[in-house]
């Protein structure tokens, strides 16, 4: 009987130490950053007309189809929602832009373009723990830098910048207070509550950003 025992505890030990190695496995810096990019770049896929304005091929318009894309991307709860109409009584998620340097989104759909949209880059995540952070290098010379959080149903981005052009710093902005230091461009943080910051380039003070 003590034997079994034994045999019983030991089984159980080694169990133990396989699912550990497994779940070990199972989450790696390396992999974590993979899926990070892969999130990113499937960001970027879609369409502007889906994007910015929840068309969807075949179906049309639908603000639920919409949140539900979004919520893979986005912890959708933190970000605020556009003026409800009665076409759309919920109101759509305002989402970051994709393409900072586009003021209209409606000059990024299909029809209104005559040059394709712009290339993007997706750099090496950088980790902390639970968090992580990557940035978005585009064609036309912005810049997105985007937070995520790792939750139970994956990575989820929430909270982003965007810099119409790429700064010497991404923490903190030169005002123009220092001229030939300035930063010449536009930063705005996503969600864009009353207190987020942004930034300006004829704004006099310069503007420190949080790390994280």
């Amino acid at each position: 009987m003590k034997k079994l025992i034994h045999i019983f505890f030991l089984w159980s030990a080694s169990l133990l130490l396989v699912s550990t190695s497994i779940a070990q496995e199972a989450s790696t810096p390396a992999k974590d950053k993979q899926e990070i990019i892969s999130l990113i770049k499937a960001l970027y896929k879609i369409k502007p007309e889906v994007y910015y304005f929840a068309e969807f091929p075949g179906s049309g318009h639908s603000v639920k189809q919409h949140d539900e894309l979004a919520s893979k991307f986005f912890s959708i709860s933190l970000f605020s929602r556009k003026t409800a109409t009665k076409a759309n009584p919920k109101g759509m998620i305002r989402l970051p832009p994709q393409f900072p340097n586009e003021d209209d989104p409606n000059n990024l759909i299909a029809e209104n373009r005559n040059e394709p949209l712009p290339k993007i880059k997706v750099e090496v995540p950088e980790l902390d723990n639970q968090r992580g952070k990557v940035v978005v290098k585009i064609s036309d010379g912005s810049l997105v830098q985007l937070f995520l959080q790792k939750l139970p149903e994956g990575w989820r981005i929430y909270k982003a910048r965007t810099f119409t052009h790429v700064p010497k710093d991404l923490y903190y902005l030169i005002g123009q207070e220092n001229e030939r230091e300035a930063y010449d461009g536009t930063m705005r943080e996503y969600p864009d509550t009353p207190e987020a910051p942004r930034f300006e380039s004829s704004d006099k003070p310069s503007l420190k950003l949080s790390p994280w």
